[in-house]
């Protein structure tokens, strides 16, 4: 697995080298030699990085979990208002949902959206149809 750019990249480096008990370096070619002969002989400096780094981690990921999770929560509980769903049915099909997004999310945002084509053209298509419908109906 790669995580180029993320936090992650740099927690993937650090516990190898802490627990190996040589100091971690970081070898960017534009920081100056000082202040990474500080950082290699800092074990203070090494811990910081890495409770920082852990941090920044712990708030992608939860990002990455709360964000669809509040999504998918607010569109179920539309459900509430045109049925009579009790608030226990709403957490149900919230959790149901989010499993299996979350379990077919390693078949990648290709294969995902392939599926989810045809439900989603349908939904439009659908009130499109009601659109029309209605203007037919109550006129222009």
């Amino acid at each position: 697995m790669h995580f180029q750019g993320t936090p992650a990249a740099v927690v993937g480096l650090l516990p190898s080298s802490l627990a190996k008990g040589r100091p971690w370096s970081l070898q960017v070619p534009s920081v100056g030699g000082r202040l990474r002969e500080w950082y290699h002989h800092s074990r203070a400096a090494q811990i910081s990085l890495l409770v920082i780094v852990m941090f920044a981690t712990a708030m992608v990921i939860g990002d990455g979990v709360l964000t669809p999770s509040i999504s998918v929560l607010s569109a179920i509980s539309g459900l509430q208002v045109a049925t009579a769903l009790p608030q226990s049915a709403v957490v149900g099909i919230t959790i149901a949902v989010l499993v299996v997004l979350f379990s077919v999310q390693h078949l990648g945002t290709g294969k995902i959206s392939a599926a989810f084509a045809p439900i989603v053209t349908a939904w439009f298509l659908y009130n499109a149809a009601l659109g029309f419908y209605n203007l037919s109906r109550c006129g222009w």
